[in-house]
């Protein structure tokens, strides 16, 4: 049974908020009819998203170490960000968990089962909105700025431990591009592909602010080393940063944090940590949006 398109929302909130709602669309043709309730946690990660790049700096000027080098106290902080988040990553698994989709995988399924399907989507943007938004509270609280928290984020699990960027749920890897096209027409950037090309965007602009902070006469072959990267990145977009191998300081900084980095590694949140939206998006009852500002940053 086919089902309309009503009313879509969709809420942008800094890096990880705006993929908070891209379970609520995914594999389904259309949007699930939401009260004003459910979109409420949502603002609120988003406010905290606001707050945290007010204080310590947007995502995209964040200039990494120009040496290259991560110092173990920024490690410290890091992985102490991602301890404190397994409890909310707990409760996201929990809710995925809930989802019956082999009851919708049927030629004909219940109108009954499609209901239950949705009311459980519609149940997982609270736990995904309060993950953000906690997570964005403790990078306040401990000073770590998103740009920063981004980049040590994909440096360890993207390039060292080779997560890819756009892994998460499975609810959102399942079926054909032709069809996540369809559901996220409005929004590209919501795809397994639109994830992975705000990756790439971010590390270009994260290896360029590192480039240019480099003042030291005596840094010539790093400075080719990342040059060189930033070359590879540009002509191939599915390249991971330093996949290849991590330049030294960069394996000597991760290299004792290994066990720890590989246990606070979480699937079906990494989906949405690089993804960056800044502009609340209403969508009107035939999925057209009002006032809309397609800039992502």
């Amino acid at each position: 049974m086919a089902l309309s398109t009503p009313q879509k929302w969709l809420v942008g909130c800094g890096i990880g908020c705006v993929g908070i709602i891209v379970i609520v669309v995914a594999l389904i043709s259309g949007a699930v009819v939401f009260v004003r309730g459910k979109i409420a946690p949502l603002q609120t990660a988003s406010e905290s998203r606001r707050k945290v790049a007010e204080a310590l700096g947007e995502t995209e000027s964040f200039a990494p170490p120009p040496d290259g080098a991560i110092s173990p106290e920024k490690m410290e902080t890091f992985l102490a960000v991602r301890e404190v988040l397994k409890a909310d990553q707990s409760r996201i698994d929990a809710a995925l968990a809930n989802l019956d989709i082999e009851s919708l995988n049927q030629g004909h399924p219940a109108f009954g089962s499609v209901l239950r399907f949705l009311n459980d989507l519609s149940n997982l943007i609270a736990p995904f909105a309060e993950y953000v938004d906690h997570r964005n509270r403790i990078l306040l609280d401990k000073r770590m700025a998103l740009g920063e928290y981004g980049f040590i984020y994909s440096i360890a699990y993207h390039s060292w431990l080779h997560h890819p960027p756009e892994e998460g749920p499975m609810i959102l890897t399942q079926g054909n591009r032709r069809d996540r096209d369809r559901v996220f027409s409005d929004n590209p950037e919501l795809t397994p592909e639109g994830v992975r090309r705000q990756y790439r965007r971010l590390m270009a602009r994260w290896l360029e602010n590192q480039l240019n902070g480099i003042r030291d006469a005596e840094q010539t072959k790093w400075r080719a080393a990342l040059k060189n990267e930033m070359d590879r990145i540009d002509r191939d977009s599915g390249r991971v940063a330093w996949e290849d191998q991590l330049p030294p300081q960069i394996q000597n900084s991760l290299e004792p944090f290994r066990s720890r980095l590989t246990d606070t590694y979480h699937r079906s949140t990494n989906y949405f940590e690089l993804l960056t939206m800044d502009e609340f998006r209403q969508f009107g009852s035939r999925g057209k949006t009002s006032d809309r500002d397609d800039e992502s940053r």
